[in-house]
């Protein structure tokens, strides 16, 4: 192969796939539409694929243009049919997680953590199932929920060890 050949190829190749930040998000559509900065000048309108049973809406950057970053991969090489094939913002990223943790967390602080021992849970308010809320506020939780299995309802008050009694 010759060297212009390769000079081509090279460039197809590399093409193929950009990284930017998000700029803006439609999740009106079935398929959730990012317009995206991956290059200095360069602006796309892509579609976000996500994975089944678990979505989410990049935070739009801040004032210094920092944002959600995207890595995109063009089809054939065109910058016309760009697909989003992760989007992440690593200015809310959860850090520390042991080997084999799983977290899903916003940028309020808000998350579910699965860790070696257990599951955390921190929000301040959790709704479990239909017509279960429970609240917790310096330690302490309260709350109903009806448990459609037994027909009876269940209520909390108490902290995080606390046995759940039943009426």
């Amino acid at each position: 192969m010759n060297h212009t050949a390769l000079s081509w190829l090279n460039g197809k190749i590399a093409g193929l796939f950009g990284i930017g930040v998000v700029a803006r998000t439609d999740d009106t559509t079935a398929g959730q539409q990012l317009q995206v900065r991956v290059l200095q000048n360069e602006t796309l309108d892509v579609e976000h694929i996500q994975p089944y049973g678990l979505t989410s809406v990049p935070l739009p950057p801040s004032a210094d243009g920092t944002g959600a970053e995207v890595v995109v991969y063009f089809i054939g090489g065109s910058r016309s049919g760009g697909v989003a094939l992760q989007v992440g913002d690593r200015r809310y990223r959860l850090t520390g997680l042991e080997d084999g943790e799983v977290a899903l967390y916003d940028d309020l602080g808000q998350m579910v953590h699965l860790t070696r021992t257990g599951i955390v849970i921190k929000a301040p308010l959790a709704e479990i199932g239909t017509g279960a809320v429970l609240t917790a506020a310096n330690g302490v939780v309260t709350g109903t929920a009806f448990d459609p299995y037994t027909g009876q309802t269940q209520f909390a008050l108490g902290n995080a060890s606390s046995v759940v009694r039943s009426e």
